[in-house]
């Protein structure tokens, strides 16, 4: 099953990668999906049970699932949320019970990932904080990214995001177990 999550991340991500270089009208189901009201998977998934979680912030929706499978498979229970406002909105109703934040640089919305990242280390200065962005956008990492934070490039391995939830974990060794 993972290995099926890997090649359908790794076609999502050029798929999307070549809509947005050509915008192409036989890229239109890619457009639609972006602004799409319901997630593919079903309804909201919102982990409100109490158990700490991880805070995904992606507004694709066809990737959110695939993020959300990976890390089920390694023991880590999820919020997933399209845009910044709405995780500001979960990530203060529920405290400090997120293990890390994991976000798209850029989201629908007047919050991109850079702010969301900061506005929520204000609040828990020791959040771990995964970005996740085309190549284009890495290069402003280490202006615009928080501070321990990890950045990973599309397209890359669902084993690589664990991997860097399990580096900040070692780096703040009371924040994330799975």
């Amino acid at each position: 099953m993972l290995e099926l999550a890997r090649n359908f991340l790794e076609w999502l991500f050029r798929f999307h990668a070549v809509c947005r270089e050509n915008a192409k009208p036989t890229c239109w189901i890619a457009r639609e999906l972006e602004h799409a009201p319901l997630r593919i998977t079903g309804q909201q998934k919102a982990n409100m049970s109490g158990q700490p979680s991880i805070l995904i912030v992606e507004d694709e929706y066809l990737l959110q699932g695939v993020l959300e499978m990976a890390l089920a498979q390694a023991g880590f229970t999820s919020d997933i949320l399209a845009s910044g406002e709405e995780a500001i909105t979960v990530f203060i109703a529920r405290g400090k019970n997120h293990k890390a934040l994991v976000t798209d640089v850029y989201l629908g919305g007047k919050l991109n990932g850079w702010d969301l990242a900061r506005r929520m280390r204000e609040k828990d200065p020791n959040l771990p904080v995964v970005y996740i962005t085309s190549g284009a956008d890495a290069a402003l990492w280490k202006s615009q990214g928080v501070p321990n934070s990890v950045l990973l490039e599309k397209p890359f391995q669902p084993e690589r995001l664990v991997a860097a939830l399990m580096t900040l974990r070692a780096a703040d060794d009371s924040s994330i177990t799975a």
